[in-house]
């Protein structure tokens, strides 16, 4: 039984985390929206804010930060994020 889905349909508030960085790669969904101008099929986005203490919680610094005064976020295309699941 797999622990975890690949959400198409994620919420604000989810936890998730990237298919090419794995679990360690661990974020919060705070947004969601649309890539404008994009030739990619799957527009969706996530506005994702990295989680302190992770391994990869800098993983926006390096990149042009979204939002200036928390330079932990950044917009993700959906297909690449996975949504953790609850465990009973």
């Amino acid at each position: 039984m797999n622990d975890w889905t690949r959400e198409p349909n994620l919420q604000i508030g989810d936890l998730v985390y990237h298919l090419l960085y794995g679990r360690e790669w661990v974020g919060i969904v705070l947004s969601l929206g649309e890539k404008r101008k994009s030739p990619n099929k799957d527009k969706k986005q996530a506005l994702v804010r990295m989680v302190p203490g992770t391994e990869f919680s800098n993983f926006f610094d390096s990149r042009s930060p979204v939002l200036k005064e928390d330079p932990n976020c950044g917009w993700v295309t959906n297909h690449w994020l996975v949504k953790f699941v609850d465990f009973p």
